[in-house]
């Protein structure tokens, strides 16, 4: 078993834990075998890539998070999975408007002279990070 198997073996258990559902439900999700997603999430199996996609689906991610070597290659990276985390369960016109806001938010805080920022930096001031969440939400 390679690295990449092993890779997707524990984002696919991991997101799966995350958002509470067991093997057998993300097989039905899916529609394989509770063995096959077992044999997935060990490592032993590697799905086409259409079943990929049906994983990622009902696992609410995209295939590309499920097939990242690194979790969080940087605190850049970790700071952007939080932020794509945070709108994961969002609308289209929520993210859009999410967007809209934090652009307009950080065009202000750029364009604002340091003296009125106050002693700190942009992010120390402006910027509380979000708690390190890493994976999607449960559904509520």
């Amino acid at each position: 078993m390679g690295q990449i198997e092993q890779v997707l073996g524990r984002s696919v258990s991991a997101y799966r834990r995350r958002i509470g559902i067991t093997q057998a439900q993300l097989a039905e999700r899916v529609g394989v075998s509770v063995e096959t997603i077992g044999r997935l999430e060990t490592g032993a199996a590697v799905p086409s890539l259409a079943r990929l996609d049906d994983i990622a689906c009902a696992l609410g991610v995209g295939v590309h998070v499920l097939l990242r070597s690194c979790q969080s290659d940087s605190a850049r990276d970790a700071a952007l999975d939080r932020l794509i985390h945070a709108v994961a369960d969002c609308t289209v016109a929520e993210i859009d408007l999410v967007s809209a806001i934090t652009r307009d938010l950080l065009d202000h805080l750029r364009k604002a002279p340091p003296d009125s920022r106050g002693a700190g930096s942009l992010e120390q001031d402006c910027v509380r990070p979000a708690p390190d969440v890493g994976m999607p939400r449960a559904p509520t």
